[in-house]
């Protein structure tokens, strides 16, 4: 995201016509800063689901801890993720997307790998009485481990997927999808595993199919708004992304963090759109007057739109909301010196 969001600033002087280019670039640039002030793995942007997943009645074997990703060996035979050999991943996502109503194999779900303990067990009761809850829990068992997979990997990103173990999570996360795929949490988590992987654009889509498909099952999951408004950004479809983003914050509020305000006043700056990100941003601090990251991005915005008085005001709002967040309160205060102000 860096890189792609830095090109941005460096590009974005010719969709700012209606602007003072120099320095709507420079807030811009202050945006760009903030939106990297926390990482990916750490957002509400990919926030583990762990806790979102279903709740049946789970045998006491079926859920696996941190230390079942150390179940697999460095040798397990594992379809090549680049290449495709023997078929098995890119497979399982066109049975899951192309068919969604065909009849599930829990047995060849993911493809080559030894089912690990708690798998057993849960893989033994599906195939033997493949009733809804079995189905359900031996669907959670593999989500939960593709979970595992997901933050052991986004420790080390500049790994190829077969090293980093992201290839096993995708397996992991499409057997889930497979198993039941008219649970939203499930494909959710298939979307969050293939935007983690943000330098292939082929995962990239796969992430958008996978958001889009989790907000056919559940309009109302506003987690899954929100990385569908991160990845339209990352193509570069600021005004989608923005329209995804805006619903999402407004139906929960609370995934509006430092970050998102961040990537959504780019968005707006980098979409000739700064007054409909004022007037966005104006309305939501008026009803969360606490909602430091709303007051930081509207001050940015009004700076851009030439309202250089309501800017302090508002960075100086920004400043007293943020308490609990010391790193973005000091550059906000850093901000409002620059601008003239008086940072306390």
């Amino acid at each position: 995201m860096p890189t792609f969001v830095t090109r941005c600033v460096r590009d974005a002087a010719g969709s700012l016509d209606a602007f003072n280019a120099p320095t709507v670039l420079a807030l811009l640039a202050a945006l760009v800063a903030i939106s990297l002030f926390v990482s990916v793995a750490a957002t509400p942007l990919e926030a583990a689901t762990s806790g979102d997943l279903p709740t049946p009645e789970l045998l006491s074997a079926d859920e696996p801890g941190t230390n079942d990703a150390e179940d697999f060996s460095s040798d397990v035979d594992v379809p090549d993720f680049y290449s495709g050999v023997d078929g098995n991943v890119f497979a399982m996502f066109d049975d899951v997307f192309a068919s969604p109503d065909r009849e599930p194999d829990p047995a060849d779900a993911v493809g080559d790998i030894e089912p690990f303990p708690a798998e057993q067990e849960a893989l033994r009761k599906a195939q033997s009485d493949p009733s809804r809850l079995n189905v359900m829990t031996l669907a959670m068992v593999r989500a939960r481990m593709a979970t595992v997979l997901l933050a052991k990997a986004r420790t080390s990103p500049d790994l190829v997927p077969a090293k980093s173990g992201m290839d096993r999570a995708i397996a992991y996360a499409l057997s889930a999808v497979d198993l039941v795929p008219d649970e939203p949490a499930f494909t959710f988590l298939l979307a969050q595993v293939y935007a983690a992987q943000p330098k292939s654009d082929l995962m990239i889509s796969l992430a958008e199919d996978a958001a889009e498909r989790t907000l056919a099952l559940d309009p109302a999951k506003a987690e899954a708004r929100l990385l569908l408004g991160a990845i339209l950004f990352r193509q570069r479809f600021f005004g989608p992304a923005l329209d995804s983003f805006e619903r999402a914050v407004t139906d929960r509020p609370a995934l509006l963090d430092i970050r998102t305000s961040g990537l959504m006043g780019s968005a707006y700056c980098l979409d000739g759109q700064a007054e409909r990100g004022e007037r966005f941003f104006d309305a939501f601090a008026k009803k969360d007057p606490q909602c430091g990251p709303a007051w930081f991005a509207l001050s940015v915005l009004r700076r851009a739109n030439g309202k250089n008085v309501e800017a302090k005001s508002s960075m100086e709002k920004a400043i007293s909301a943020l308490k609990s967040d010391p790193a973005t309160r000091k550059y906000a205060g850093t901000l409002l010196k620059e601008w003239g102000g008086n940072a306390q």
